[in-house]
């Protein structure tokens, strides 16, 4: 992987008129080497500094981590030949020897315009100097849109969202000028001020602004219906007093039947749909198992409870009841001799609701793209301390929270809860809590079974999903 990623660098800054490197194998990793002859000065450092600053903004994923550190010319090489011997050996990591991939014949020096033009494609922050690459008329025009609505709507696919400083990158899977250029080397960025800029690894883009992106997107097309509202922050609860005044927007049944929305994903199809479901039963009959099968079930590909294909993507187990020891006995216990998948990611703590855990998902999905479901097991772990006499809105607004980061990304996020000792005529009014939960849930799900039996049922009830029952087998 790491030496991909070498390859895709050099294929790159090539295509922007570098010279060819050499390609070495660490024994950690891979490295590039150039021949640049600059003097040793302050600037320099600096220029060097921002190069490798802008190559780990586009390079640097979950799984490949580009060292920005290597800017001062007091750097130890390892000797070509020798084994790398961090840690101890194992059967996915041995130790390797450091080793020459590749060698150009007549190393060229990289000249210094071209170490200038690498520095300013790195993103910097508002107020700062801003990079030629996102220069251009970016006053007014785009101001406060909705970016992720905006592209969705054209279709045009995200790989990934990136933060620096107070600025939001949307890197695209494609660049809009150029299809040929790599993907997520090409961003639609927002300043916080809802300021809107174009930027690009490649130099053929270079100089290319947010109006012409928008030209090439959407043409003459107005932004209206993806304007964020000026009166409200999406980021933070808002007091909707009833001295705000609201501008309303009607459209007709003509224009709903003409607009053309992304098909809906499912984490099961036909039961668990994108967006937030709430999964309910009594204290340890199942709802962890019931997930985690599921959730297994997604990361490999294969099929939920031996009935339903699911598709393939990472999963997020959020096991906040759980020790490490007890999740890795049933992990073990459910995967029997297959090996553990590696896009299973979990955590036994997180933040809550309104002590950042929701700005902590949206920032963890945000850099797991192929995320499909997330549990969080349960809901009671997440949710802020009850205060005032308003339940039903504290509940209704808990869940709501946690549903807008499932609409936001499309994904399924499954919440585990209780239900009320207490017996109903209807099942789902046994939800512990007010009806402001279920309310606001997508989805909702009943697992019910005797203690000690193996027989369950569940119940299943939503806005997308025709209710149904279930018999399964735990």
């Amino acid at each position: 992987m790491a030496i991909d990623t070498a390859h895709k660098i050099k294929n790159d800054l090539c295509a922007n008129g570098w010279p060819e490197p050499g390609i070495f194998e660490s024994g950690n990793g891979s490295y590039l080497i150039y021949k640049i002859q600059l003097e040793n000065t302050s600037e320099n450092i600096q220029l060097l500094k921002q190069c490798l600053e802008a190559i780990g903004f586009y390079y640097s994923t979950e799984k490949i981590d580009i060292d920005e550190k290597v800017f001062n010319p007091a750097r130890i090489a390892k000797v070509i030949g020798t084994h790398a011997r961090k840690g101890d050996p194992i059967g996915q990591r041995p130790h390797r020897i450091s080793r020459i991939i590749h060698l150009p014949e007549d190393p060229q020096l990289v000249p210094i315009e071209l170490l200038k033009d690498l520095a300013t494609m790195l993103p910097v922050e508002e107020g700062k100097k801003t990079p030629v690459s996102q220069s251009g008329n970016n006053n007014g025009n785009g101001t406060g849109i909705d970016v992720e609505k905006y592209l969705n709507h054209y279709g045009i696919s995200v790989g990934g969202i990136k933060k620096v400083g107070s600025s939001t990158f949307y890197l695209l899977d494609e660049c809009v000028f150029d299809s040929d250029h790599s993907p997520n080397k090409s961003a639609i960025g927002q300043h916080a001020t809802g300021e809107l800029f174009y930027t690009c690894f490649h130099n053929s883009c270079k100089s290319r602004t947010w109006s012409e992106a928008r030209e090439k997107i959407s043409g003459d097309d107005k932004l209206t219906d993806f304007m964020k509202s000026p009166i409200l922050n999406t980021n933070e609860e808002t007091d909707l007093s009833e001295n705000v005044k609201f501008k309303n927007k009607t459209s007709t049944a003509v224009e709903l039947c003409q607009k053309e929305f992304k098909e809906m994903l499912w984490a099961i199809k036909g039961i668990i749909p994108e967006g937030l479901t709430l999964l309910c039963g009594k204290p340890k009959l199942g709802k962890s198992w019931f997930s985690l099968n599921l959730a297994l079930a997604v990361v490999s590909g294969g099929k939920a409870f031996d009935y339903v294909d699911v598709e393939r993507g990472s999963v997020l187990y959020l096991a906040l009841e759980d020790s490490e020891r007890r999740l890795k006995n049933r992990l073990k216990k459910i995967l029997g001799n297959n090996p553990p998948p590696e896009n299973f990611h979990y955590a036994i703590n997180w933040g809550k609701i309104d002590k950042g855990g929701v700005e902590n998902l949206e920032d963890w999905i945000g850099k797991h793209p192929d995320t499909r479901v997330v549990v969080i097991d349960t809901l009671a772990q997440i949710r802020p301390e009850k205060s005032g006499k308003d339940l039903y809105l504290a509940d209704y607004n808990t869940i709501s929270k946690i549903k807008k980061v499932a609409d936001r990304f499309q994904v399924a996020v499954i919440v585990i809860h209780h239900l009320r000792k207490s017996v109903a005529d209807d099942p789902f009014d046994q939800v512990s809590g007010t009806l402001g939960q279920t309310g606001a849930a997508d989805t909702v799900m009943i697992l019910q079974r005797s203690r000690g039996s193996t027989d369950a049922e569940l119940k299943i009830t939503g806005r997308d999903v025709e209710e149904a029952e279930y018999a399964m087998n735990l």
